[in-house]
């Protein structure tokens, strides 16, 4: 069997291809397959965390200064990867990782994904992350707030206000302070 380059496999992928534990192990040891970590295989070397942990927990979605980093908001380069995830969803066990619970309404709007190798890697959009940038102003340093703010002010015709203001109705009234906060700093 030929594997295709640049991926990530579960163990049991692996297996559904016709690799036994045996296999995998020798595949390990000549350098032609990587052990991120236990039960997740690369053809490199090294993946970047967002990769791996959307691997694991497909249900996680990247948000926060994860996301603004990877939307240019900020040059600020967290030591945490910041997900959000459903309610009742697999807890994730990982030091470095930031991890945001939410109820199935508010998890779900604004979810979108990009592709790296074999992984879909769910990411917010930028009307979406707004609203959890107001939400969770107090998690983030005052300077990544302020140049993530700036940045909104700078790129304000990238954001969809007809697609912004209908995640707001949908999540209500204890989100009319957040329309009042976008008003104010970035409009």
């Amino acid at each position: 069997m030929i594997m295709v380059k640049l991926m990530i496999y579960s163990n049991s992928e692996l297996k559904k291809q016709g690799y036994d534990s045996r296999t995998i192990k020798n595949k390990v040891i000549k350098g032609e397959l990587y052990k991120l970590e236990s039960g997740l295989y690369s053809t490199k070397r090294y993946e970047n965390e967002e990769t791996i942990i959307s691997k694991k927990y497909p249900k996680s979605v990247i948000t926060l200064l994860t996301a603004f980093y990877q939307y240019g908001y900020t040059d600020f380069i967290s030591d945490s990867i910041y997900v959000s995830i459903p309610k009742n969803y697999s807890k994730i066990a990982k030091d470095n990782v930031e991890v945001f619970v939410n109820d199935k309404k508010y998890y779900e709007l604004g979810i979108e994904y990009y592709i790296e190798g074999n992984v879909k890697i769910k990411i917010y959009n930028l009307e979406k992350l707004l609203i959890e940038l107001i939400k969770y102003r107090n998690k983030i340093p005052y300077e990544q707030y302020k140049e993530i703010i700036n940045n909104y002010r700078k790129n304000i015709n990238n954001i969809d206000f007809s697609k912004l203001l209908e995640y707001l109705k949908i999540l209500g009234k204890k989100y009319e302070y957040v329309k009042e906060i976008i008003h104010k700093e970035v409009m």
